[in-house]
């Protein structure tokens, strides 16, 4: 069973706010069919869009990946995005 949680009006509104260009760039990164393994040209979007939000890549790591750390001074859990 899902039990439903209600989230704060400001979180809302910047999840609505943010949702047209995470969903403009979901549909760029599909236009870059690349054999996995050798995204090298996804890699470099993703570098561009996480530069963009003013967070500092690590790019080339296991080969394409990219890391990049979201320092907010407070304790708490990681999350992983793939």
């Amino acid at each position: 069973m899902v039990s439903e949680v209600a989230l704060p009006a400001d979180l809302v509104a910047a999840v609505e706010q943010a949702a047209p260009r995470a969903v403009a760039l979901r549909r760029d990164l599909h236009r870059i069919p690349e054999p996995s393994g050798r995204e090298v040209k996804t890699a470099a979007r993703v570098a561009e869009e996480l530069a963009r939000l003013g967070l500092a890549a690590r790019t080339g790591v296991g080969d394409t990946g990219i890391t990049a750390d979201l320092v907010t001074g407070r304790p708490g859990p990681y999350v992983l995005l793939r």
